[in-house]
């Protein structure tokens, strides 16, 4: 988890999620190594959680966990995001009610924000799956089947619940 929040707050939400594992530890983004390899080595890890980090870093660590082959996806709520968005796999631009998808950098489509969990969740589930497909026969599953996509009909699972405002600490959102 990578988030602006304050330490404590990334920590509190991470945990309730389910996210964070008891040992790990929560990282500063003014921690953070300069080297890519050495950043990714640092935040790859179950449980890994980043506070306090800036639309700087989010781009180094989507950066370095895409070199890495992962699938990143990565959320924001300004403009200041963009370059974060647009070098992840799957970005959510999230404001005022509707959430803007973007795939590889590409627009996709609206999402109204109740329904953006489920969908960047069925979206990382589907990227995965094509990459694993990719990585076992050579070649892209669009290329293989012609172009066509093929959507699991599956649904992903719900979301952990996110805890009220109530249930966190309330701290000053300063670096």
């Amino acid at each position: 988890m990578v988030t602006g929040d304050h330490p404590a707050t990334a920590a509190a939400i991470a945990s309730k999620v389910g996210l964070r594992l008891a040992d790990s530890p929560v990282l500063s983004g003014r921690d953070l190594p300069a080297d890519e390899a050495t950043l990714a080595a640092l935040v790859d890890r179950d449980g890994a959680v980043v506070a306090r980090v800036s639309p700087e870093d989010k781009l180094r660590i989507a950066r370095a966990l895409r070199a890495r082959n992962h699938v990143v996806a990565m959320t924001g709520d300004g403009v200041n995001d963009g370059p974060a968005l647009h070098e992840a796999d799957i970005g959510i631009a999230g404001g005022e009610g509707v959430g803007i998808l973007f795939k590889k950098g590409k627009l996709v489509r609206r999402v109204p924000m109740a329904e953006l969990m489920d969908t960047l969740i069925e979206e990382v589930e589907l990227m995965a799956k094509e990459r694993e497909a990719e990585g076992a026969n050579g070649a892209p599953a669009s290329e293989r089947n012609g172009g066509a996509r093929h959507e699991t009909a599956a649904p992903a699972a719900p979301p952990a619940s996110v805890p009220s405002s109530r249930e966190l600490p309330v701290l000053p959102n300063r670096r």
